[in-house]
């Protein structure tokens, strides 16, 4: 029987996505657990996995089209197995997908715990031990595929995804699969591969002379304007909509940094052979805020139609440069970590 992988929604917040690349080509075979796609959020770039073994039947969704959550977007089934399917949408036909009916029972590929179109609100299926194992290894249940009764996740599901954590930071990972370079392997000493690691496998480009840079010819540019999709259409209507709806402000003070600059120090000597990366300022910095934002909760809020929204923790988010260009990766909880924690897990 061919099952139908809808659109995963990968955040509370998400409403829709973007097929960024299919990592599987119709025909070809799907196993459980096996990247199917790339979809691009409004905060990150994920892989959904497929919770189906069988062949990839027709892909209904192309790259680079935005597409609402649980939008069927492909079909897996049995070889050969004939399926009736929507035409598939390209990036010249945005897709329309969930504006009709629903489709019953739909399962969500890559979130685990019987959510289905009918029934987008329910929670995700899992046993009191394994979501205290969750809590505690600060893991995303949700990303957890269910090998007890009716997809439920139990503890021993846990303990699998634990044994086989990817050995790389996320941002690592994501530098890595835009540069086209493998994964290193961990420096020795380190559990996982840094993203300064990742940079360094990057191939030197030799640069070009201003004569050769003068020869270059204006004539094949093409004239026709590119689309403002993905990543750089997002950063684009956050700034737009930031200056429309916050004051722009500067401020400059002093402060004497001679204690800050000696416990970086301290800390940079302290840490440095066990992490195998130095603790930087804006390591210390970042828990510096987000210890000043439990002391001043007034400060910790979120501006909204409905009006000022009290945030009940710290999300940290540090702006980091790629050649996607600009990502920030957010910390959640960051009022409970210190300066090890935090560059541990920033990193």
């Amino acid at each position: 029987m061919a099952n139908t992988i809808v659109l995963p929604k990968l955040g509370q917040t998400m409403e829709e996505g973007t097929i960024v690349e299919w990592l599987k080509k119709e025909g070809d075979p799907v196993s459980r657990g096996d990247i199917l796609f790339q979809v691009e959020s409004d905060k990150a770039v994920l892989e959904v996995e497929s919770r189906y073994k069988g062949v990839l039947l027709k892909i209904l969704v192309g790259p680079n089209v935005k597409v609402p959550v649980l939008t069927p977007v492909g079909i897996i089934g049995e070889p050969g197995e004939s399926v009736s399917s929507p035409e598939a949408t390209s990036a010249a036909e945005p897709s329309e997908a969930g504006s009709g009916q629903p489709t019953p029972q739909v399962e969500v590929a890559g979130e685990p715990g019987a959510l289905t179109a009918e029934t987008p609100g329910a929670r995700v299926l899992a046993s009191p031990r394994a979501r205290r194992l969750a809590r505690e290894e600060r893991i995303d249940i949700t990303l957890l595929a269910g090998s007890g009764p009716g997809g439920r996740i139990i503890e021993r599901d846990v303990e699998s995804y634990l044994a086989s954590r990817p050995t790389a930071t996320p941002l690592a990972e994501h530098i890595a699969r835009d540069l086209g370079v493998p994964l290193p392997k961990p420096e020795p000493g380190t559990e996982r591969v840094r993203a300064d690691q990742v940079l360094a496998e990057q191939p030197l480009v030799a640069a070009e002379s201003p004569a050769a840079l003068n020869a270059v010819s204006m004539a094949g540019i093409a004239a026709e304007p590119t689309p403002l999709t993905g990543l750089r259409g997002i950063i684009a209507e956050r700034m737009a909509a930031s200056a429309h709806t916050t004051a722009a402000v500067t401020l400059q003070s002093r402060a004497d940094a001679t204690q800050l600059v000696a416990a970086r120090a301290r800390l940079k000597e302290a840490y440095a052979q066990e992490l195998g990366f130095s603790i930087g300022y804006n390591d210390l910095l970042a828990v510096i805020v987000a210890r000043c934002l439990t002391e001043l909760p007034y400060m910790n809020v979120q501006l909204g139609p409905e009006g000022i929204r009290q945030m009940p923790g710290v999300s940290l988010g540090l702006a980091v440069d790629s050649p996607r260009g600009l990502l920030v990766p957010v910390v959640h909880q960051a009022e409970t970590l210190g300066v090890r924690e935090f560059a541990v897990r920033f990193r």
